[in-house]
């Protein structure tokens, strides 16, 4: 028990030194400027895949556009989805039942 006693004030030192340490070696800066180049884009398409075809859901100018792509035309999409992005269907196997869409948007 005596020496839990002896112990208990190195233990607070150690953990006051823990705890004070790092914010002792963080330093403030007075200000500073950010620049920013680019543009601001229209959310990404929600893509909802179903056995046989798969649903694109797109923000367009403010609204919600929903396009129903069958899987067996993906490459034939839509004009209107031809101008944000382009789709490829990649086969994983010969029985065309496994894929990868990659969807890529401009």
């Amino acid at each position: 028990m005596s020496v839990i006693k002896k112990n208990i004030p190195g233990v607070i030192l150690c953990i006051c030194a823990f705890f004070t340490h790092p914010a002792m070696g963080q330093q403030t800066t007075p200000g500073g400027v950010i620049h920013f180049r680019g543009a601001i884009v229209e959310p990404l398409c929600d893509v909802y895949a179903h056995a046989e075809h798969i649903d694109l859901t797109c923000l367009r100018e403010g609204k919600k556009q929903v396009h129903r792509v069958d899987l067996q035309q993906a490459p034939a999409l839509p004009q209107d989805i031809q101008s944000i992005a382009t789709v490829q269907l990649h086969y994983l196997n010969a029985q065309k039942s496994l894929a990868v869409m990659n969807i890529e948007y401009r």
